[in-house]
């Protein structure tokens, strides 16, 4: 044993009840209740203390080398890291853990940071929530954010956004009032405010539009600044660049706004909505919904301003007659209760007569009658039947006239020859 090992054992012995050396270690056991403290040069000032059961007592900053590691400079504030806080702040209530946490902050408040550099750049944004690396990195003033991934929110100024995954809110620089659930979420957002976007990379580049909802993986995908779309569905709403759409389960037009698109040919062939049949309209003035060959509903305009080249039907409603009228039971009404029986036309008949009453399927096949058209080309029939008969009654009538005239002469003339009628 060295000299000053010895001479370190022989004073330690004289404050402690018992001492040794144990190979490397010196090994020191207190008095009940006593401990071993590290005083300031004139003892008034106790740097550091170990007591009897272990605890430790340390009234400064612990370093790890050169660097601040664990400190709670401040009032209410914790900070262990390396570089994590400092030591010229006046904002209170900070909590920050990894290396460069909240390693910036000045005024701000009632910040937790949780992560490698989370919050690292800020200066006077206050109750801020950071959990991930280079979450809320380079904020330096916004408010009440939440991030939550490595990345999330990392370049942001704004304030209120909610950022869970990594990348969400990526690149938002002054939008507000987001929320982006999901990995890259919102991701290039920079501006746009109030937009919601659940799913990886949903709304992914959105980067001015506002008050957006996507939700699904990819949903609202390519939009940048169209505001006010709704996105249902993974991909839903991709191709959107507009506004004020709604896409569920469908990928949108790029060129369109304030249209509604609900499924996908290619997926879905049949539709049920409740609340429809058996309930009378609000209002008196309903009208009939249509369907394109595109799967569009609308109405049928029929003022004139929607229309041009208009001219009388006049004999374009000849051969209507040859149109011939059944019944037929549909192939897939196998209601054991009995099949309902159905009155109409046939479509491929009909298209021999009038190719354009008739609509084709997708594949080019007769599929269906136009019938809204039926009713004016019936109409035009009836007005020509009507013409003919007005014009037969009042030939009628003149030719009773005549007769009548002609009674009255032969009448007179028997009179004239003294003969009774």
């Amino acid at each position: 044993m060295t000299l000053h090992r010895t001479v370190l054992a022989i004073a330690v012995a004289m404050a402690w009840s018992t001492s040794s050396v144990q190979g490397a270690d010196i090994v020191l056991t207190p008095s009940a209740g006593g401990g071993v403290s590290v005083t300031s040069a004139d003892g008034s000032v106790t740097r550091l203390r170990v007591a009897e059961d272990g605890s430790v007592t340390i009234p400064g900053t612990i370093f790890k080398g050169s660097n601040r590691f664990i400190h709670n400079f401040g009032t209410g504030n914790t900070f262990i890291g390396e570089q994590a806080g400092n030591f010229i702040m006046t904002g209170a209530n900070n909590t920050a853990t990894g290396l460069t946490a909240l390693a910036s902050n000045t005024y701000g408040a009632a910040n937790t940071a949780i992560g490698s550099a989370a919050l690292g750049n800020n200066t006077e944004g206050s109750n801020n929530t950071a959990t991930g690396a280079l979450a809320l990195g380079f904020s330096t003033t916004g408010n009440n954010n939440t991030a939550t991934g490595a990345g999330a929110l990392v370049y942001n100024m704004g304030g209120d956004n909610t950022a869970v995954g990594s990348s969400a809110l990526f690149a938002n620089l002054g939008g507000t009032s987001n929320v982006a659930v999901g990995s890259r979420a919102l991701k290039e957002n920079t501006l746009g405010g109030g937009n919601t976007a659940v799913g990886t990379q949903a709304s992914g580049n959105n980067k001015g539009g506002d008050s957006n909802t996507a939700v699904g993986a990819g949903a609202l995908g390519f939009n940048a600044t169209g505001s006010g779309n709704i996105a249902l569905g993974m991909g839903a709403g991709a191709n959107i660049t507009g506004s004020s759409n709604i896409a569920i389960g469908n990928i949108g037009n790029t060129v369109e706004s304030g249209t509604i698109r609900i499924g996908d040919s290619s997926d879905h062939s049949r539709a049920f909505i409740a609340g429809i049949r058996g309930k009378t309209t609000g209002s008196a003035n309903a009208i009939p919904v249509m369907i394109d060959a595109n799967g569009q509903l609308g109405t049928v305009s029929s003022s004139a301003r929607f229309k041009d080249d208009i001219a009388d039907m006049d004999s374009a409603t000849d051969a209507l007659m040859q149109l011939r009228p059944v019944t037929f039971h549909y192939k897939e009404d196998q209601d054991p209760a009995g099949r309902t029986l159905q009155y109409g036309l046939i479509a491929e008949e009909v298209a021999q007569v009038y190719p354009g009453l008739v609509a084709h399927s997708a594949d080019g096949q007769v599929e269906t009658v136009m019938v809204q058209f039926l009713p004016p080309m019936l109409l035009n029939e009836f007005q020509k039947q009507q013409r003919t008969i007005a014009s037969q009654s009042e030939r009628l009538a003149s030719q009773a006239a005549r007769l009548e005239a002609l009674e009255g002469e032969l009448a007179e003339f028997r009179r004239m020859l003294g003969r009774p009628r």
